[in-house]
């Protein structure tokens, strides 16, 4: 399996949310000392195969905003959007494992990923993870990525 740094988790990141919402990022600093809005919405997603691990994505009310309205086309101010939120950043977290999958090998191994839900900030890791933090147009995200080395496929 290769290894993924929280340089690639942030590429993956950014790609995706170029492609699927128009969302234009850049490295956001550590959790600690970054500016950005304080993560309140949460989500996570598993996987398992040759290895196992998960995905935590902490985000703000507005990143989750921005992330619908270019979901759906219409305004992050909007109710759709508002609405739209939660199904929104599960969508991105499924995205996100299925971009990590595929870098550790995932087109050529046989991967199960579950379904994302939503989760609250007790889910997010805080050791054993590698974590990018994101500036999404001076919203946050977090994706933190915890793996485990062990197979769970029998």
């Amino acid at each position: 399996m290769r290894e993924i740094t929280s340089d690639a988790i942030f590429r993956l990141t950014c790609v995706a949310l170029e492609r699927t919402c128009f969302v234009m990022s850049e490295p956001g600093g550590t959790t600690a000392t970054s500016t950005l809005p304080e993560a309140t919405r949460f989500a996570t997603i598993t996987y398992r195969g040759p290895e196992h691990g998960s995905i935590v994505l902490a985000a703000s009310e507005g990143f989750v905003n921005n992330l619908a309205a270019g979901l759906l086309g219409c305004a992050p101010t909007s109710t759709a959007a508002r609405d739209a939120g939660d199904d929104a950043l599960r969508e991105l977290a499924n995205i996100l494992v299925g971009s990590v999958v595929r870098e550790l090998g995932g087109a050529n191994a046989p991967f199960l990923i579950g379904l994302p839900s939503e989760c609250d900030s007790s889910s997010v890791p805080r050791a054993s993870a590698i974590v990018s933090v994101v500036d999404a147009e001076s919203e946050r995200l977090e994706v933190h990525w915890v793996r485990a080395r062990e197979s769970l496929a029998a």
